[in-house]
């Protein structure tokens, strides 16, 4: 029989990690006679801008067929004090969930799946959806891990990429992850084809580490797992390896963005229109309108997006573009605002610029005599009573493109520059092995 199953909101700020629970369920897993993975394990990132989510809004899923003889209440004890085992249940915010669909995939969840993509989703109705489906749940507290877990039961890769997660012993939780620098660099490289985002050379960091003190040494993004897999193997670490697994996600594919998304607070959207005011704010964020037919929205660039900063600084009254992003609310101190991720320029505008005449003798550029008096050339003194400004049109200086972020900040769903142009389709048919240690 198939059998999906999904885990969602096992971590917390203090530490502990979606997938690290889901690595080690995989390797129980797929040591268990009668069960085979159908897929990699799924790694799910949702909507990045909830402001509940702990660190990645991220969740996991696991594609299995499973014999007939083997109880499901069995694999799903298991699992259970896996994530009894490795959870900060005493994190008042953690409500971990499990989710367990037997039979293909309805509708009713790709549905939930995309919607998570870009929007609040309640709990109340994936509830009812849930018993009126027939899925199996466990979850605790106030079980809003089941919005997370329920969507990635129903996810459908359009496009995808690959993480190689490397985990830490337990006691050097919290302590510096230290790789050697040049052998990172070394990795990207060799393999700046097929992986991604693993050092920033504007900044000079390291990616591929996370900072927090949950339990992840290191993740490498990419393409092709075999691929991850002799990277890993070139990486100088400091600290022994627990545990890795490699994960198929819809991470580095923009699929937040689904173009039809409504404007409202925490909602990822789309939009275009036509540039307006554009101003620097005090800090080095870059504050522009966006004038959307009879609306007109206030964008903010964060001076830590680096390129983009850069970028959105050239943009100039009437360029038209696409800009994506997300919905921040309104407070009592600032405005609602379209916090972007990306600039998509479509057509940029000829700049136009008041100028006094040149003067046809000497071409030295006149100054003025007064209002409606003409002009005087300021070197041989030739008068032009009747002269007036002219206008000297100049190219634009940003060309139509993408501009996104500058490594350092993307997002996990960010689409990178090495990606474009590039969409993973095909279904998995064979999984290459190891893809899990141990």
């Amino acid at each position: 029989m198939l059998v999906s199953i999904a885990i969602d909101d096992t971590d917390s700020p203090r530490g502990g990690c979606t997938t690290y629970i889901a690595s080690h369920i995989s390797s129980i897993l797929d040591n268990f006679r009668g069960i085979e993975f159908l897929d990699y394990p799924l790694l799910i990132r949702l909507n990045p801008n909830i402001p509940f989510k702990t660190r990645g809004n991220g969740a996991v899923a696991f594609r299995l067929r499973v014999d007939d003889n083997i109880d499901l209440d069995d694999v799903l004890d298991l699992i259970v004090n896996i994530i009894v085992d490795h959870c900060d249940m005493n994190y008042p915010k953690t409500d971990p969930a499990i989710a367990v669909l037997v039979g293909e995939i309805p509708v009713q969840l790709t549905k939930v799946y995309y919607r998570a993509l870009t929007e609040i989703v309640p709990l109340s109705p994936i509830k009812r959806l849930v018993e009126r489906l027939g899925i199996r749940t466990v979850y605790w507290k106030r079980g809003k891990g089941l919005i997370g877990a329920v969507a990635a039961l129903g996810a459908v890769l359009d496009d995808y990429t690959f993480e190689l997660i490397a985990y830490r012993a337990p006691q050097y939780w919290g302590t510096k992850r230290v790789i050697d620098t040049n052998s990172v660099i070394l990795i990207d490289r060799l393999f700046r084809d097929s992986t991604y985002a693993n050092y920033d050379y504007e900044s000079g960091r390291v990616l591929i580490t996370p900072r927090g003190p949950d339990p992840v040494l290191l993740g490498i993004r990419g393409e092709d797992p075999e691929v991850l897999i002799r990277a890993f193997s070139l990486l100088r670490i400091s600290e022994p390896i627990d545990r890795w697994t490699i994960f198929r996600t819809n991470q580095g594919t923009n699929a937040h963005f689904r173009g039809n998304t409504p404007f409202k607070p925490y909602n990822s959207v789309v939009v275009r229109g036509r540039v307006g005011r554009v101003r620097v704010l005090t800090g080095g964020h870059i504050v522009f309108e966006l004038v959307e037919r009879e609306r007109t929205i206030e964008c903010i660039v964060y001076k830590d997006t680096g390129r983009l900063t850069r970028v959105s600084r050239m943009l100039d009254y009437g360029d038209e573009v696409i800009v994506y992003g997300g919905v921040r609310p309104a407070s009592s101190k600032h405005r609602e605002v379209l916090n972007v991720e990306v600039i998509h320029v479509i057509r940029s505008t000829v700049r136009k610029i008041e100028r006094a005449p040149l003067c046809p003798v000497c071409r030295k550029r006149m100054k003025s005599m007064g209002r409606n008096k003409g002009y005087r050339c300021p070197k041989c003194k030739y008068k032009a009573p009747k002269a007036t400004k002219v206008i000297e049109k100049y190219p634009s200086i940003i060309d139509p493109g993408i501009y996104i972020p500058s490594p350092r900040a993307y997002r996990h769903l960010t689409r990178p520059r090495r990606r474009f142009g590039v969409i993973n389709k095909q279904n998995i048919s064979y999984i290459f092995k190891p893809w899990h240690y141990p």
